[in-house]
C-alpha cells in the first residue's frame, strides 16, 4: 500500500465560511493530515516497503492498528509456506504468542515489532 500525501490549501468556501461567522458546528471538514498521522503512515509505508523487499505479503495495515498496536500502525501478513520466512525473523524484534478463541478453531497468532510498527501474522496449528 503506498500512500501520497499533498498539501491541500483552505478551500475557498471554508476562508468564506471562516468570515462570515457562522455557526462553527457547520464548518467544512479539514483537508489536512496532523502531525501525527503523517508519522504514523510514514513508519507504516516505510514497514510495508521493508516487508516487501523480504519477500513477505501483505494482508492489511491500519493506522490505528489492532491488539496489540492499541494507537499505533498495525500491518496484518501471510505466510507464505514457498518463501522463507527467517530474514523477516531475523530482522524482527521479540516476538508476543497469543491463542484466540474462534467459533471454528482456536487460532495462533504472532506478533512483533518491526522498525516501529507491530507486525501481526496467524500461525498454522
Amino acid at each position: 500500500m503506498n500512500v501520497h500525501l499533498h498539501v491541500v490549501p483552505p478551500a475557498r468556501d471554508a476562508r468564506e465560511w471562516f468570515w462570515s461567522g457562522a455557526n462553527p458546528a457547520d464548518a467544512p471538514a479539514p483537508r489536512v493530515l496532523c502531525v501525527e498521522t503523517n508519522r504514523r503512515l510514514a513508519l507504516m509505508n516505510a514497514a510495508v516497503r521493508a516487508l516487501r523487499e523480504l519477500g513477505v505479503r501483505i494482508e492489511g495495515a491500519r493506522i490505528e492498528g489492532e491488539f496489540p498496536a492499541e494507537d499505533g500502525p498495525s500491518i496484518r501478513i501471510a505466510r507464505d509456506p514457498a518463501k522463507p520466512f527467517g530474514p523477516f525473523l531475523d530482522a524482527a524484534g521479540p516476538r508476543l504468542w497469543m491463542v484466540l478463541p474462534t467459533a471454528e478453531r482456536p487460532v495462533k497468532v504472532a506478533a512483533c515489532l518491526f522498525m516501529g510498527v507491530w507486525v501481526i501474522w496467524e500461525e498454522a496449528q
